[in-house]
């Protein structure tokens, strides 16, 4: 039976386990690239991660969700993630510049720059009380 293009979530530490497990399995049903994957795999990480702790804070309601999508193009695949948490858009973020020196470096905040790095694009809206981002990645 084929794995469904959707799954939908309750925002917490076991959304990211439930959703490696659906994203390995579609991974298995298309015989996507170990490179592929692991794109896919950072950028869910790294979105779901955010959302899970910072869109809903620490007692998400129970109304909360977060719902996976994914849609395979010929040259892309799009993973579009939509949540009913606080609204944020990725897309105006401006990630600080890394540091230059060992001493001035700081742990975490390298998340949407590792995402832009291997991202073919990330375009956000907000409707309706949802916010909708869609990671575009290259299929090649």
């Amino acid at each position: 039976m084929p794995t469904p293009s959707q799954l939908t979530l309750y925002p917490d530490q076991q959304a990211l386990s439930q959703a490696h497990h659906w994203l390995e399995q579609l991974a298995d049903q298309h015989g996507w690239t170990r490179p592929l994957r692991l794109t896919l795999q950072l950028v869910m990480d790294e979105a779901l991660n955010n959302i899970v702790r910072h869109g809903f804070g620490p007692h998400p309601p129970a109304e909360a969700l977060i719902q996976l999508r994914v849609v395979v193009a010929s040259a892309h695949i799009h993973l579009d993630i939509q949540d009913n948490g606080m609204p944020f858009d990725p897309t105006r973020c401006v990630p600080d510049e890394p540091a230059t020196r060992l001493d001035d470096a700081m742990p975490g905040g390298h998340g949407l720059r590792l995402m832009r790095h291997y991202l073919h694009d990330m375009a956000y809206h907000h409707a309706d009380g949802y916010n909708n981002l869609r990671l575009t990645i290259d299929a090649s």
